[in-house]
């Protein structure tokens, strides 16, 4: 359910968004040329952990500056990596503008990179 509200969200503030439940397909969806400009995760996601995803990402160098959020209930096991947090429960509002701040900023440091023009990849835990 979250994960699908997030979606909707997003996509209707002009967002393209790829989603995933596990951080295996987030490096699947890379594998494949993906070039996100954020990559958002829930704290608490199935499969490879999110600190195991994140080391991951920062050892690639086609990865490693794409700003990193989690969604997180808890301020107790916030990651180092991590440039933005979502404390749950948070607004519809709070999410766009932390998804539309990091792609800004992201976009603006990598002016003439791949960066696809208004991405992300939102990846959270299935609520079903």
């Amino acid at each position: 359910m979250l994960l699908e509200v997030i979606v909707n969200v997003l996509e209707e503030a002009g967002f393209v968004v790829f989603s995933a439940t596990r951080g295996e397909d987030v490096q699947a969806l890379l594998e494949k040329g993906i070039r996100p400009c954020l990559i958002l995760c829930d704290l608490l996601m199935p499969g490879l952990g999110v600190a195991e995803l994140f080391a991951r990402l920062a050892a690639d160098p086609r990865t490693r500056d794409v700003p990193l959020a989690i969604m997180t209930g808890s301020r107790d096991e916030l990651l180092p990596q991590v440039a933005y947090v979502l404390l749950k429960p948070f607004s519809l509002t709070a999410l766009t503008d932390v998804v539309s701040h990091a792609c800004t900023m992201y976009r603006s440091e990598q002016s003439g990179s791949e960066c696809e023009n208004q991405s992300r990849m939102d990846l959270s835990r299935d609520k079903r």
